[in-house]
């Protein structure tokens, strides 16, 4: 189930997520959503240190439909 979230930033992010439509997405979305993936599955561990997990997150109801 996708989510909206609102993201407000820079003119030189919003450029570079531009420039990024049709190589990472087929839209801003698209890339906002693939940029934010790939940062969190380098940074899992950082993030299971933080106490957020797959497990946490399955609890919480996030994978429900």
């Amino acid at each position: 189930m996708n989510k909206a979230i609102s993201v407000y930033t820079d003119g030189y992010t919003e450029y570079v997520v531009g420039q990024l439509v049709g190589i990472k997405g087929k839209s801003k979305s698209d890339v906002v959503n693939y940029i934010l993936k790939t940062w969190m599955e380098v940074n899992k561990n950082e993030l299971n240190i933080m106490g957020i997990d797959i497990q946490k997150a399955k609890d919480a109801g996030v994978f429900k439909k």
